[in-house]
């Protein structure tokens, strides 16, 4: 039992390493993550710097609280590593090429490779995304969390958040068992993503109607509701509240994810290979 233990967690310390080692084999990936990390902080940091430079509140939201909720929005939408295509292990492309049937072969299950691989993928890109915070941090460019019991509950929804993001990304995945190509519609909701998680702009600045769509949708869960405790905008019972929201949310796509990874297993076709 020790030993297929030891097994197993090396496996998956290998399997979540795919991404780090591949990105960090190059050095000109690595020179553009770093650009594409600093560049849209800074401008994003001068933009809204700018916006308020004649002006006070707007909405109720001031000069900290908008660059504050900007920075760090834009280290979430904006900051790109682990391209699963690069590598050739994106789930469309091993569809094409027939090779999928290896996931449903291996000693580890599809669901638990899928899982871990993304794990692995957010632990590389928090060690380009925390030492960027700290540095903005440091340089006085935001400010910190209202309260200690707002930074704790920021930390918690920031992690739901990231479990939506996944959700949301291996539900698109699983299309392929009926879609086989999904490029355009995985493009398309990055895009509605980005707009209705308040990645763009801060929820408060759309319209009302805009807003209660982008509550009705799972997609605020990943930068407003954290924000929005970071900065104060929701306080007290408030808090729990958004938290719950998240968790909802996280079961609600858990159970289609679980759903459809049942399905898939009996729709794989070899196109290729």
């Amino acid at each position: 039992m020790a030993d297929a233990t030891l097994s197993a967690s090396r496996r998956g310390w290998g399997i979540g390493r795919v991404t780090a080692i591949t990105e960090m084999s190059s050095g000109g990936r690595v020179w553009a993550t770093l650009f594409e990390t600093a560049v849209p902080l800074y401008l994003t940091v001068m933009l809204w710097r700018g916006l308020y430079s004649d002006t006070g509140p707007v909405a109720g939201v001031t000069l900290d609280q908008a660059v504050t909720y900007a920075v760090v929005g834009a280290l979430l939408t904006y900051l790109r590593v682990g391209n699963r295509g690069w590598v050739r292990d994106a789930p469309s492309q091993h569809i094409r090429l027939g090779t999928i049937v290896y996931w449903f072969l291996w000693p580890i299950r599809p669901a638990t490779y899928h899982a871990v691989r993304a794990a692995g993928d957010l632990g590389y890109v928090l060690a380009w995304a925390v030492p960027a915070y700290l540095i903005c941090l440091t340089a006085g460019a935001i400010s910190t969390p209202v309260s200690g019991i707002a930074a704790v509950a920021t930390a918690v929804s920031l992690l739901l958040g990231q479990v939506i993001v996944y959700l949301i990304a291996l539900l698109l995945d699983l299309l392929c068992f009926w879609t086989v190509v999904n490029d355009q519609i995985i493009r398309m909701v990055a895009f509605v993503q980005a707009l209705l998680s308040g990645g763009f702009a801060p929820l408060w600045f759309f319209p009302d109607w805009f807003q209660l769509l982008s509550r009705a949708l799972p997609f605020q869960s990943v930068i407003n509701i954290p924000m929005s405790i970071y900065v104060g905008r929701a306080q007290g019972n408030g808090i729990p509240w958004a938290l719950a929201e998240q968790l909802v949310w996280c079961a609600l796509l858990g159970m289609a994810a679980r759903v459809l990874w049942a399905k898939a297993a009996r729709r794989v076709d070899v196109l290729g290979g």
